[in-house]
C-alpha cells in the first residue's frame, strides 16, 4: 500500500488519508528515531514512547529527546491525560 518504509512519510500519510484526518490533526506514538522523523516529516505532532519491553532502557529517552518530539513518555496510563491535553480539553 506504501512505496517506501519509514523514516520516509509515507506511511503515516496513508493512514491519515484512509481515516479522513489531517497530518495537522494526528498524534504519533513512536518508539524510534525513523518513526518521529517520518511523522514530523508527515506535519504529525509525535509523542516518543520510552516503556515499552522491546525497548532498550539505557539511553533511549535521551536519543529520543534528540529528536524533539512533543513529548516523551514511559507509561502509556499517561496518554488518554496527554492526547486530552494536546488537543486543548480538561482532563478529570
Amino acid at each position: 500500500m506504501i512505496s517506501r518504509r519509514k523514516p520516509a512519510s509515507d506511511l503515516f500519510l496513508y493512514a491519515a488519508e484512509r481515516m479522513g484526518v489531517p497530518p495537522a490533526d494526528c498524534v504519533v506514538i513512536e518508539d524510534s528515531p525513523a518513526g518521529i522523523e517520518a511523522a514530523r516529516g508527515a506535519g504529525m505532532r509525535v509523542f516518543a514512547f520510552t516503556g515499552g519491553s522491546h525497548v532498550p532502557r539505557a539511553g533511549v529517552a535521551a536519543a529520543l529527546a534528540t529528536m524533539r518530539p512533543d513529548a516523551i513518555f514511559d507509561d502509556m496510563r499517561r496518554l488518554p491525560a496527554m492526547l486530552a491535553h494536546a488537543n486543548g480539553r480538561s482532563v478529570a
